[in-house]
């Protein structure tokens, strides 16, 4: 599994496609794969460190990553949120930090669900709640 985070800014979302970009180096990856007679690496793409409520760039990011088929696009967004980089800096998880920040951290519990989630179902494990939800 490949978790690809992007900022909703236009020179992100353009690295992507561009000409040995990070879509072509996936869809290399995945042909590699496919040679050796392996199965397709799960790639999902997150938008990560949106500005925080609705905003314009993040909704037209979301489109534009849409459009590349080697991506599955989670529908939970990371905020720029001060807790998330507070917690870094001394090595925590936001969902460590105190004062909690109830925002940050649900994000960060939607985004560690999905992507194992995503790990059990390759795994052959399709019983999981969160799998039920997101698989």
């Amino acid at each position: 599994m490949l978790v690809v985070p992007v900022q909703p800014r236009a020179v992100e979302v353009w690295a992507l496609g561009e000409p040995k970009g990070i879509v072509e180096l996936i869809d290399d990856v995945q042909a590699a794969r496919a040679t050796d007679g392996q199965d397709p690496l799960r790639v999902l793409a997150v938008l990560n460190l949106a500005d925080p409520g609705a905003n314009p760039d993040t909704v037209e990011a979301a489109k534009a990553l849409a459009e590349f088929p080697s991506l599955h696009v989670l529908d939970t967004v990371i905020r720029r949120r001060k807790a998330i980089a507070n917690a870094m800096a001394t090595g925590q998880a936001v969902t460590e930090w105190m004062p909690r920040d109830a925002k940050a951290c649900d994000e960060i519990t939607q985004l560690v669900s999905y992507v194992f989630a995503s790990k059990e179902l390759e795994n052959g494990n399709h019983e999981t709640e969160a799998g039920k939800q997101g698989g």
